[in-house]
């Protein structure tokens, strides 16, 4: 899935946005490491928990506001090839993707962004899930890294012939 105004970003600026439930902010931080170890650049969004206790709760619904917003337009930037839902299981349910996160693999899939699930896609979602492309990872790695260095290939072989 491609988008026509990402022809122009040159393949070396391409990455990959983690999204996910905070609560799994160092799961998402560990995926980091590991994909960024073997060369996939990657965007985090800005974590809240250091931000919560020192905020009033007006204040923080506008802090979390404009880091979704942030995040939103990270998943939207041209270089973001794909996103990666880091949907763990949490709060007792295999493979949680909470509300936010669902909202941002939908931008993602209206952006013609690939979508990847680090484990299987939660019952509630599944239809539309695979309907939009969404590709369950199940825990490994070597498909997203794959796909990624594929897109990258291609893409600067064919920026090379024009």
């Amino acid at each position: 899935m491609g988008n026509s105004d990402q022809i122009s970003v040159d393949a070396s600026h391409r990455r990959i946005v983690l999204c996910g439930s905070m609560s799994a902010y160092g799961d998402m931080q560990r995926i980091e490491r590991e994909l960024v170890s073997r060369g996939v650049r990657t965007v985090l969004p800005e974590a809240d928990e250091h931000i919560r206790e020192a905020l009033s709760e007006e204040a923080f619904e506008q802090f979390k506001r404009e880091v979704s917003f942030a995040h939103l337009r990270r998943i939207r930037n041209p270089a973001t090839y794909a996103v990666l839902a880091v949907n763990v299981d949490r709060h007792g349910i295999a493979d949680y993707i909470g509300p936010n996160t669902f909202a941002e693999i939908a931008v993602a899939f209206a952006q013609r962004k690939r979508i990847f699930l680090l484990q299987d896609a939660p019952a509630v979602y599944s239809d539309e899930l695979s309907a939009w492309g969404a590709v369950c990872l199940n825990g490994a790695w070597h498909p997203l890294i794959q796909a990624f260095q594929d897109f990258c290939f291609e893409e600067s072989r064919q920026l090379s012939l024009l």
